[in-house]
């Protein structure tokens, strides 16, 4: 299995206020898989006290208190920087994504959990 690590986006929003940014991390891949998935989606980085201090890159007097709850902080999408492909969104059924990213986004939803469960 080849284990690789590559540049990823992750496109992340206040859903109090609208504030945006975008936060330049490393991804992990193997055999070309995402398998940071669940750490974005239920992991550390589900929590919105985790987000927040992303989001507001450490600006204390914007962060939120950590009661480990995950709805306020939303990705609206993490992309592999080389490829462009989003790899995990929290967004698929809000108007501004286009029906191709959704398709793509229910893919890799799929194909996770078919590989979680095998």
């Amino acid at each position: 299995m080849a284990k690789t690590e590559s540049k990823i986006a992750v496109h992340l929003r206040d859903t109090r206020n609208g504030y945006a940014s975008i936060y330049h991390t490393e991804g992990y891949f193997e055999d070309g898989r995402f398998t940071d998935y669940f750490w974005w989606s239920g992991g550390n980085n589900r929590c919105d006290c985790n987000r927040s201090t992303l989001l507001y890159e450490g600006d204390k007097s914007k962060e939120l208190p950590c009661d480990c709850g995950g709805n306020i902080i939303v990705i609206d999408k993490i992309v592999r920087i080389d490829t462009g492909e989003i790899l995990y969104s929290e967004i698929e059924e809000e108007e501004n994504i286009t029906d191709e990213e959704k398709q793509r986004v229910r893919t890799i939803k799929e194909k996770e959990y078919r590989d979680k469960y095998k």
